[in-house]
């Protein structure tokens, strides 16, 4: 409906068109971005061609040249993780792509929006889980390898089944992310057009299935390293060891700083070429097509659902049940079945550690720098949604760049270093301050759902402080709460790079990365009799990352899941 607003469907030649004051809005960003992202990238750009020695700092290192590129080609060790990253990512992308447009397909003949909130959400438990917490749960219905698995413990010391094992527990943890996106995009095309299942489900579902794909291809080099580590060792680096987990390992084990850095810099500039060319194919060929614009709605639209596919979409949830959860319900149900004898047995493995202390601190800053994400993010957003706005292109590519920065890098470990901040949690709050993903997701909800083509088409201005806090503000508030909601999971859940790289005292440890150091320490016998404590503990430190997922169901803002495809 066109908007109730006069000053805003004024004529464009009457209040000057769009305006640039939108830039203001986002330049106390932007200079924070300059500060922490590009500053560090700078020294990204020149680590690579010296031979970096801590005491001497970036500028005292001698210059080398190209000697760390043709150290690292001549290297066997570049040629095989760099193929072992890319079959890694394209097996998780063919399988989880497959296994997500099936299930969303099954779940699209679903009409009630309540029963597919409920389906989705079990598809997501395991994404809104610590990796950690995943992992350890998975490793031990493995260990006792029963009647729910083909595979023991074992198997992941073969370097082949460690291939295959690897991206079906990765597809498993992620698939309820495209599976979402594509129910969204059903529901978005059922309420504006109401041509048959092969216009309001299947085009729809292909073209999200799709968009999760392309997203997934611009991070082509890059590997959910936390998730990976849990599962690597040395009896299988042939086929297991990433560029990921090759960097953490030349640059903060040998200290060959150079030599990461190079690796690096190879994996940011094709990144940065596929992502600026899937970039302008989503916006060419998928963004509308996946969210379309619900501001006028279709006649003759029923909501309804089949009876068959109703059926057959509790079948598949039954299945997927059987397959991922049960296991670990058997499991867990075991250990707690003979938990006063293992508990006693283990009674001394929580005490003395600052669990109290860890939520609290944790919990009070992540809600700070979540927070600042959000007002950066909306911040960010605002003038890629302002319609002709001059220089917009120029300024969306600095952010693709910029994006396409992540984090983790050697160059920031330095820089953060250089501050004093080592050993702090300063570093893990102050990455928690960008997620440039949300920016362009606030930016494709706004313009392709929350504004009518009467007020794109007949030109009320754009750009202005009135239009910022009349419109635009008002619009997102939705979705940047449900993006909060995910930044805060994500934080909460993840361990590397703000703590692996940066912490070394234990009394300053987040309770997941607490949790981390149980299971991967040296411990006795954490799949035996610790075993009830420690699944106690992951049950605790899962806790506010289910409460986020729930947040987000009832919220009900499906578009913003698409962030979370650049993070994987």
């Amino acid at each position: 409906m066109p908007t109730k607003d006069k000053d805003l469907t004024m004529n464009t030649h009457e209040r000057g068109g769009p305006s640039i004051v939108a830039y203001l809005f986002a330049l106390p960003p932007v200079i924070i971005l300059l500060v922490y992202k590009v500053v560090p990238f700078i020294t990204a750009l020149i680590l690579p061609f010296k031979e970096y020695e801590l005491t001497k700092g970036v500028s005292g290192s001698a210059w080398v040249g190209m000697r760390n590129f043709s150290d690292l080609f001549n290297s066997p060790f570049f040629t095989k993780v760099l193929s072992n990253t890319v079959t890694l990512k394209l097996e998780y992308i063919f399988l989880c792509s497959i296994s997500a447009f099936l299930i969303a397909l099954i779940l699209g003949f679903i009409g009630s929006k309540f029963w597919q909130r409920v389906f989705s959400t079990i598809f997501l438990l395991p994404y809104f889980m610590p990796a950690a917490v995943f992992i350890y749960l998975v490793l031990y219905a493995m260990s006792n390898a029963g009647m729910f698995f083909m595979y023991s413990t074992e198997s992941l010391m073969d370097p082949e089944t460690f291939r295959l094992i690897y991206p079906i527990l990765e597809a498993i943890r992620n698939i309820g992310i495209p599976v979402i996106i594509a129910l969204a995009a059903i529901n978005g095309r059922r309420a504006v057009d109401n041509r048959g299942f092969l216009h309001t489900q299947l085009i729809p579902t292909l073209k999200s299935i799709g968009l999760f794909a392309l997203i997934q291809l611009s991070t082509l080099l890059t590997m959910d390293y936390e998730f990976l580590s849990y599962l690597q060792n040395p009896t299988i680096y042939e086929t297991a060891d990433t560029l990921d987990t090759f960097v953490y390992r030349t640059a903060l084990m040998n200290n060959e700083f150079g030599l990461a850095s190079a690796i690096w810099l190879i994996k940011y500039a094709v990144q940065l070429v596929l992502s600026i060319l899937i970039f302008f194919l989503i916006k060419r060929f998928f963004i509308k097509g996946v969210f379309p614009s619900q501001t006028k709605r279709a006649e003759g639209i029923r909501k309804r659902g089949s009876f068959v596919g109703v059926v057959l979409s509790f079948f598949v949830v039954q299945l997927y049940l059987l397959l991922t959860t049960a296991p670990l319900a058997v499991s867990v149900v075991e250990v707690f079945g003979d938990g006063s004898q293992i508990s006693q047995a283990s009674s001394d493995l929580l005490s003395g550690l600052p669990l109290h202390s860890s939520f609290t601190t944790y919990a009070i800053g992540i809600t700070f720098a979540v927070l600042v994400n959000m007002v950066i993010t909306i911040l960010l957003a605002y003038p890629l949604t302002v319609k002709d706005l001059p220089g917009r292109l120029l300024y969306t590519i600095f952010l693709i760049i910029v994006l396409n920065m992540g984090m983790g890098g050697v160059h920031e470990y330095l820089f953060f270093r250089g501050k004093g901040m080592h050993n702090t949690i300063l570093p893990y709050l102050i990455t928690g301050f960008f997620t440039l993903a949300n920016v362009f997701v606030i930016k494709a909800i706004y313009n392709t759902r929350y504004v009518s083509v009467e007020e794109r088409t007949v030109k009320g201005v754009e750009g202005d402080p009135e239009s910022f806090v009349k419109r635009y503000l008002p619009r997102v508030v939705k979705p940047i709460l449900g993006l909060g909601a995910l930044q805060f999971a994500f934080m909460w859940n993840s361990c590397y790079p703000g703590q692996l790289v940066y912490l070394a005292d234990p009394n300053k440890f987040s309770p997941v990365m607490i949790f981390r150091n149980i299971i991967m320490g040296a411990q006795a016998d954490v799949y035996g009799q610790l075993a009830f404590d420690v699944i106690k503990l992951g049950a605790a430190v899962s806790i506010p990352g289910i409460i986020m997922l729930l947040f987000i169901m009832i919220l009900g803002g499906h578009e913003i899941f698409t962030a979370q495809i650049w993070k994987n």
